[in-house]
């Protein structure tokens, strides 16, 4: 195990593959109120920002490979009522994968416009 940390953490950023960058920021945008943070140059990257600091900022990366198997990590979006964030997500462009209905671990496994997924789940118990 190694020793302290070299220096303190300032931030952590979630970077999310696109062929389409500004679609893909477009979805998130629209999905969970995320700022398009304006950049100067040829930066072809797409930054967000969110006004909560309960969210994570997230940069968009334009890749020229398509997503083919399943994301190693993925957004785990917590809310006390599902439905209508799964329905905002559909009308943004996300499409259904599957459902978890686990009493305790209920999730809705989603992909944005490429194909990332990301799960709504519900913060508190699962319904009846």
């Amino acid at each position: 195990m190694p020793g302290e940390f070299p220096d303190v953490i300032s931030s952590v950023r979630l970077c999310i593959d696109a062929n389409d960058a500004d679609l893909v920021a477009s979805f998130w945008v629209s999905l969970l109120g995320y700022h398009l943070r304006e950049v100067s140059g040829t930066d072809d990257w797409r930054h967000l920002d969110h006004s909560s600091p309960a969210l994570p900022a997230l940069t968009i990366q334009p890749v020229p490979e398509r997503k083919t198997p399943k994301n190693r990590l993925h957004l785990d979006i917590f809310v006390t009522d599902p439905q209508p964030w799964i329905e905002r997500a559909l009308q943004c462009g996300a499409e259904k994968l599957w459902l978890s209905t686990e009493p305790d671990d209920w999730f809705q496994v989603m992909a944005d416009p490429e194909g990332n997924e990301f799960c709504i789940c519900l913060d508190g118990p699962a319904p009846s």
